[in-house]
């Protein structure tokens, strides 16, 4: 049965949160403008094992779940607050784990799916190349690390409510670990 368009959502509206506490000064408005995230996504390593030298068809066995990393492209601006965070990460090994929060935004601005990402920090940096020859913006990218992230049906939510459950998410998941 094949889905109705207007039931796709689509890829090209969403948001990035840096979730930190109050007293931090890392994060401003300007920080939450990417133009392009990849590496929501998880697997599953699995151990092969032949019972006999017979055996055609290996069984399974779970090893271990891993998540790829988050990478955020983004236009390079000379007043981001982010970056003092990505420095004390990368230069001075001061690794500071935030929340992250990607959403996903219906034609109304509004949140429709969003995905939690658990004590983010760079593990990353890169900026792509200055090329004369094209009249490009200088991208740079950035890649985290998370320990583990959960997905959120947040359809209908205003910003204000997403904003709050996660930050209620998050306070849960600290005090279990």
């Amino acid at each position: 049965m094949s889905k109705d368009r207007s039931e796709y959502l689509a890829g090209f509206h969403f948001q990035v949160d840096f979730l930190f506490d109050s007293q931090s000064n890392y994060a401003g408005p300007q920080d939450a403008r990417f133009s392009e995230i990849s590496g929501i996504g998880t697997s599953l390593d699995l151990k092969e094992d032949y019972h006999a030298l017979g055996d055609v068809t290996p069984e399974a066995f779970l090893e271990a779940r891993k998540f790829t990393n988050l990478v955020l492209k983004r236009g390079i601006t000379s007043s981001s607050k982010l970056i003092q965070w990505f420095e004390e990460s990368l230069f001075f090994l001061q690794i500071n784990p935030q929340p992250v929060l990607v959403t996903l935004l219906n034609e109304d601005h509004k949140p429709s799916l969003s995905w939690l990402f658990y004590d983010a920090f760079p593990v990353k940096w890169t900026l792509d190349k200055f090329d004369a020859s094209k009249s490009e913006y200088a991208i740079e990218t950035i890649e985290l690390r998370y320990k583990y992230y959960i997905w959120l049906k947040t359809e209908g939510m205003t910003a204000a409510q997403l904003d709050s459950s996660a930050g209620s998410l998050q306070s849960k998941s600290i005090s279990k670990l």
